[in-house]
């Protein structure tokens, strides 16, 4: 038996394009998991944005090993 979460946007510009992200995922339960995963995983890591700036201004990653659903995830908490 699964449990569920009851999750509400509202309608600010930002919500909504959070939510047509999460609209326009294949498997919506296992993206907003991996989003989750994700946060906990880095919530308490010792970085900020001013010394880690987000990766549109930073060099080009040569090897990005992230699977798709990870680098979805990083791009929706982004809000690319």
């Amino acid at each position: 038996m699964s449990k569920t979460i009851p999750l509400s946007f509202k309608e600010t510009d930002e919500d909504i394009k959070l939510l047509l992200e999460i609209k326009g995922q294949g498997n919506r339960s296992c993206f907003i998991k991996d989003a989750v995963r994700f946060f906990l995983k880095y919530r308490y890591a010792n970085i900020t944005i001013q010394n880690n700036p987000p990766p549109e201004v930073r060099e080009p990653v040569k090897d990005n090993k992230l699977d798709k659903s990870v680098s979805n995830a990083i791009s929706s908490i982004l809000g690319e």
